[in-house]
């Protein structure tokens, strides 16, 4: 079978820009590691990540080694980890356990299909490192008296909308329209308007 151009062939020169998802001081000088492509969702549309399978292996044995060795996740006084006080203070979550996964370091495939120089991405050394904390300031912004009216601005947040009803006008009645609405007899007995009582005082007490 004839092999195919040379420049059509799978080089290093297609592996630059390619993400490595471990720190680039585990690679020693000299050691073949065989770098694969990370597992990812078929929907999802994030770019390609090589991986060592040994590598990632040996990292999650530290890692539940380290959970190990720490305290139980109870701590009734609050009490700061002794690993992390150093840092500076650590935003507090509510379940630990459940929260996403801290972000692993990474770094770039330079020219070649080399590891850049300083050991992170553009040969910055602390590229490679996952970011902290953001630093927040304590200055507060300036006060200022506030206004005794509402701005055309807050006037808007504030302004509701009113809910219209929808009034029946009533037809006025008429003397003949009311007509059809009284009874069809008219003309009888309708008792007295006293009831018994009249009848009594008509023909005398009853014995």
């Amino acid at each position: 079978v004839p092999l195919p151009p040379s420049q059509d062939l799978y080089s290093s020169r297609d592996l630059q820009g390619l993400t490595v998802e471990h720190d680039v001081e585990t690679f020693r000088e000299g050691e073949t590691l065989v770098l694969t492509l990370k597992d990812k969702g078929v929907l999802e549309e994030a770019e390609d990540v090589l991986v060592n399978v040994t590598l990632v292996a040996q990292e999650q044995a530290k890692q539940n080694l380290e959970l190990r060795q720490k305290k139980p996740q109870y701590v009734p006084y609050e009490e700061e980890d002794p690993a992390t006080a150093t840092q500076g203070p650590q935003p507090k979550v509510l379940l630990p356990k459940y929260s996403a996964p801290p972000q692993r370091p990474s770094f770039r495939l330079g020219p070649g299909g080399g590891a850049p120089a300083g050991g992170g991405p553009g040969g910055d050394p602390q590229a490679g490192t996952p970011p902290g904390p953001a630093p927040q300031s304590l200055q507060l912004p300036p006060l200022r008296l506030a206004p005794e009216y509402l701005t055309p601005e807050e006037m808007v947040t504030f302004r509701k909308t009113r809910r219209r009803v929808k009034r029946l006008r009533r037809k006025p009645l008429k003397a003949d329209d009311l007509l059809p609405m009284a009874p069809g007899d008219t003309q009888g007995d309708f008792g007295s308007r006293w009831g018994w009582g009249g009848l009594r005082g008509a023909h005398g007490c009853w014995e």
